[in-house]
């Protein structure tokens, strides 16, 4: 049960970890015209 937790939370932690960059990279793009990382 543990195990498909810990799996499940990585999963979920990864997938808005990349959202959030994702969302912070289309800002940069949009405000300054420039992608920075």
């Amino acid at each position: 049960m543990g195990f498909w937790v810990g799996i499940i939370t990585g999963l979920t932690v990864a997938a808005i970890a990349m959202l959030v960059r994702l969302r912070v990279v289309m800002g940069k793009h949009q405000t300054q015209g420039t992608a920075t990382q």
